[in-house]
């Protein structure tokens, strides 16, 4: 009789953990865990694309010697702004002086002659009046008259000559800039078939950031010809003012297969500097793209993926090709998912598993796409 009831009790406790473990397992298949989704549509969407530049004032100036002779005087510093008109370098050649009195006192004989020749002339002219000579005499004091009249005015030339010479010694700022490297000291001999520059002045109020946009997307970056444009300096942050897309050429190179843009920008205190770098970055419009966070996929084997939710609200992943927005936070999809279906943005990578079901929970697009939604 005890066996009996000691078998019976086993039985009644083997029933209840069952039914326990059955009435757990039931609860466990009816709980849904709830999802962030997003269905996935076309917009008409603003990316940014960034491009290496090379910085260059507006006016650059190289400022070459014309007349060789030693640096007598530096009136300029390196990084300093001038003025048109302001002196920068004084060459000393005393040659050009002493050719200039040379040259006047060259002019003064001539001239004399010139007067002596004249007065012979006009007393050879009287005697061919009176028949007292002929008129081969006449033309004979007359050719002498044009002959010094062309040498006083060779003269006269040679001393305009030296006299623009001796002004090439003093050498005046051709605009307003600011002065670069300076390789020459003072006593250096210069030249004037010299092909290194005293300086490069630079007028840097406006600077062109030139940059090269390739071949295969130049029909893209047509559209950004007259928009704005950012400009990112090298420790990473935002220059103060915007600036404005210009096409530098007009022919692709050879070498490269490249076109050269540039952006123009604002520069009235002189910030940037002509000849150095920086990145510039531009807007361009894609009409009705499918876009996805970069958030919502995951990878295996350099190839991408996400859960895609069907109808019965199971999930399934789905090789996706995409290419990726310079922002790095956003996919323009190629191929893999199309319009109004919808994908998984949480739990992508971690929790996530196919056939798995889901409770979708459509999150806000405009938050998520706020950045690079068109404005227009």
């Amino acid at each position: 009789m005890n066996i009996v009831k000691k078998l019976l009790g086993v039985s009644v406790f083997f029933s209840l953990f069952s039914c326990s473990s059955n009435n757990s397992g039931t609860g466990n298949a009816s709980q849904t865990d709830s999802y962030s989704t997003l269905k996935v549509e076309p917009y008409d969407v603003t990316l940014y694309r960034e491009f290496p530049a090379t910085l260059r004032g507006e006016q650059v100036v190289v400022i070459l010697p014309k007349v060789d002779g030693y640096i007598q005087h530096i009136y300029v510093k390196e990084g300093e702004k001038v003025k048109k008109g302001q002196l920068m370098f004084e060459i000393f050649n005393p040659s050009y002086k002493q050719n200039i009195a040379s040259i006047k006192a060259s002019i003064k004989s001539a001239e004399a002659d010139l007067a002596t020749a004249k007065i012979d002339y006009e007393n050879t002219k009287a005697l061919v009046e009176r028949q007292v000579v002929g008129n081969f005499q006449l033309k004979t004091e007359k050719n002498a008259v044009e002959t010094k009249e062309q040498e006083v005015k060779e003269l006269e030339a040679d001393l305009a000559t030296q006299q623009t010479n001796l002004q090439y010694t003093r050498i005046t700022a051709p605009a307003n800039g600011y002065v670069s490297t300076i390789p020459y000291k003072v006593g250096a001999l210069v030249s004037s078939s010299s092909t290194e520059g005293l300086t490069t002045l630079s007028n840097s109020t406006t600077i062109l950031a030139y940059f090269s946009v390739s071949e295969t997307d130049l029909l893209k970056y047509n559209d950004s010809i007259g928009t704005e444009a950012c400009l990112i300096l090298p420790n990473d942050s935002v220059y103060a003012f915007k600036g404005t897309i210009n096409r530098a050429s007009n022919t692709v190179s050879t070498e490269t297969g490249s076109l050269t843009y540039s952006a123009v920008f604002s520069n009235p205190k002189g910030f940037l500097k002509s000849g150095g770098f920086a990145t510039v970055k531009i807007p361009y419009q894609m009409k009705q793209v499918l876009v996805i966070p970069q958030s919502a996929t995951y990878e295996i084997q350099d190839k991408k993926f996400v859960f895609v939710v069907n109808d019965k609200k199971v999930i399934n992943s789905r090789m996706v090709e995409v290419t990726a927005t310079s922002d790095g936070q956003y996919y323009i999809v190629n191929s893999g998912i199309k319009s109004g279906e919808e994908i998984v943005l949480d739990g992508v990578g971690l929790t996530l598993q196919d056939n798995m079901k889901i409770k979708p929970s459509e999150a806000n697009k405009d938050s998520i796409f706020s950045k690079i939604l068109s404005k227009e």
